[in-house]
């Protein structure tokens, strides 16, 4: 098969104009700062859920030094979120149920109920916004 040089010239014109085409998921990379009591939050998690019942887990991040950051690519689409941070302590003191069944100790919360089993934090994410998502929990 000969390719001739005019088209040659519309396969790459083509592919140029084409470069940014195909489909795109919308998400978005969501960062910003967590602080607890006036201060960054040293480790933790950060998850973004759908406000749909039930709720299910559309994002998240580790905390370290205050900030969390989620790439595009693993991101969120615009929309309203439930967000639950969390933060583990030391191990909590176990039943003598637990005990009994032989279960390994679990973490305690750092953080109160509000902001993660009982959530009542939310963010919007906007389409095209870069700005930070910012939470101060008390």
């Amino acid at each position: 098969m000969r390719v001739t040089r005019r088209t040659l010239l519309l396969i790459v014109g083509f592919l140029v104009v084409c470069g940014g085409c195909g489909s795109s998921s919308g998400r978005r990379a969501v960062k910003g700062t967590v602080t607890y009591q006036g201060k960054p939050l040293e480790n933790g998690t950060i998850t973004f859920q759908t406000t749909t019942t039930p709720p299910v887990m559309a994002g998240g991040s580790v905390i370290q030094d205050g900030k969390y950051d989620i790439s595009a690519e693993k991101g969120l689409e615009p929309g309203t979120y439930r967000v639950l941070i969390s933060a583990a302590g030391p191990p909590a003191k176990q039943t003598p149920a637990e005990r009994a069944a032989g279960a390994s100790p679990h973490a305690s919360e750092l953080i109160p109920a509000r902001y993660n089993t009982e959530t009542t934090l939310t963010a919007e994410i906007k389409a095209g916004a870069s700005d930070p998502v910012d939470f101060k929990l008390d």
